[in-house]
């Protein structure tokens, strides 16, 4: 509405009109301005231009000097610092190549470069005494490594010896039934073998059990036969040897013959006892066997009054069984040699006791005879010997045999051969032959006069039935 009211138009003409006056005012003032500013520019340009040639002047004195303060401080630097720099870097390659070779860098100045290279020289010093001394102990560390390699294998070795022998003496204890122990006498704790505890009965795997317990195990009747011995061999500090009964705990009884010897310490006192066992229940079984053997050997040899001997010559060991002496007329347990036989002998018998008739055998020359022997009461006994005589290159070693006393035979025999002799003179005081005729066997018997009668020498008369009857004539 404004915009078509002739005095708005009016107003507007008269802003634009002074509008424009102030443009103009402010284009004088630029132009003026701007008139100034090139004057202060082209002043300045002029002012900039003397001092740009001024300044490259001082640029070129400059860039001379510096030119040739460099030429000297090259020329300064290859004598001052390349060279001793080169030296030490010679040395230092030669140090890294072969550290043990000796190196010394060159320190001619006392700059800072003369202070690296004498530092590096002492360095180098250093590192090759200690090299040196790294040397020597490496030397000395493989010398003791070697001996101490050495003293391994040979301990290794020696372990190894040490189990083969334990094994060894391990299966040799079982093998021969011995069982090794070592009782400790201030601790009183026994340490033994495996087999040691097995023969006492005890569980596998018992290592150590005390003297009390061990001597628990003792037989009643053996425990005060241990205790004297073992006693004795402490307060001696020697050593003892007995023979004794275990009691298992299994109740079964072994016997055992127990030997040890006191280990004494320092001061002189019993301090340990090292000992073994040894299971000798078979023995034992055998010695009672053997034993109720010879008892009903020597009953039976005295009723049959026979005895028997073994004589080894050539060590003088005699054994007889013990009725021997009473054999001979001597007291029972008396010791009957060589001699004391021979002075038994009969005087009229002592040649055929001392060379009997012998013949050889497999075990030796076998001999028997009889002779008679005078008991120191005065009797007189027939003996009968038999018995084997060992030679060596012609020598007799040994003799082996056995006497009876045939005393009541050879009386039988005299008695029947007197009686024989007087039925013999009474058949030849009636001219009388008498025969005996054994239906069951064929055999006949004739007396002496018999063979007299019919003419025939003593002995060659048939002994049979069959064989008289083909004497008898055809006819009869």
């Amino acid at each position: 509405a404004r915009l078509h009211d002739p005095r708005t138009v009016v107003e507007l003409r008269g802003d634009v009109v002074e509008s424009n006056a102030r443009f103009d005012r402010i284009g004088m003032g630029l132009a003026s301005l701007i008139g100034s500013a090139q004057l202060r520019s082209d002043t300045a340009y002029h002012a900039l231009q003397k001092e740009l040639r001024r300044s490259r002047t001082a640029v070129a004195t400059v860039l001379l000097a510096v030119i040739a303060a460099t030429v000297f401080a090259i020329v300064w630097s290859r004598r001052t610092i390349t060279r001793p720099l080169r030296g030490l870097a010679t040395a230092l390659r030669r140090f890294r190549d072969d550290p043990a070779q000796p190196v010394q860098a060159a320190a001619t100045t006392r700059d800072e470069i003369g202070e690296i290279a004498s530092g590096f020289n002492e360095l180098v010093q250093t590192i090759q005494s200690r090299e040196q001394a790294l040397e020597q102990s490496a030397r000395m560390l493989r010398e003791g490594n070697g001996k101490l390699r050495v003293e391994v294998m040979e301990r290794v070795a020696a372990e190894a010896r040490l189990r083969r022998s334990q094994e060894l003496l391990e299966a040799a204890q079982s093998a021969g039934g011995i069982g090794v122990f070592d009782l400790d006498l201030h601790s009183q704790l026994l340490r033994g073998s495996s087999h040691f505890f097995a023969m006492l009965g005890l569980p596998p795997g018992t290592s150590t059990i005390t003297q009390d317990h061990w001597l628990g195990l003792v037989h009643p009747d053996d425990l005060e036969a241990l205790a004297t011995a073992y006693g004795e061999a402490i307060n001696q500090g020697g050593s003892y040897a007995i023979e004794y009964r275990v009691l298992r705990p299994d109740r079964t009884t072994c016997w055992v013959g127990g030997s040890g010897r006191v280990i004494v310490d320092e001061q002189n006192e019993a301090s340990r006892i090292v000992g073994s066992i040894i299971d000798i229940t078979r023995r034992k079984s055998a010695e009672t066997e053997l034993k109720s053997v010879a008892e009903s050997l020597s009953l039976a040899q005295t009723a049959g009054g026979v005895a028997t001997f073994d004589l080894d010559l050539r060590s003088g060991i005699q054994r007889h069984s013990d009725n021997l002496p009473e054999l001979l007329g001597l007291p029972r347990g008396a010791r009957v040699d060589r001699q004391a036989w021979l002075d038994r002998l009969h005087p009229d018998d002592r040649e055929a006791a001392l060379h009997p008739a012998r013949e050889p055998g497999d075990e030796g020359r076998r001999y028997h005879g009889e002779y008679r022997i005078v008991r120191p009461d005065g009797e007189v006994a027939w003996i009968a010997e038999q018995g084997v005589s060992v030679h060596d290159d012609g020598r007799m070693v040994r003799l082996s045999g056995a006497l009876q006393d045939v005393t009541a035979r050879k009386r039988a025999e005299q008695a029947l051969a007197d009686a024989q002799a007087r039925l013999s003179r009474a058949v030849r005081g009636t001219s009388d032959g008498l025969w005996e005729l054994e239906y069951a066997t064929g055999r006949i018997w004739f007396a002496p006069r018999v063979a007299e009668q019919l003419h025939y020498a003593p002995g060659l008369l048939p002994t049979t039935s069959e064989g008289f009857l083909r004497l008898v004539h055809d006819d009869d």
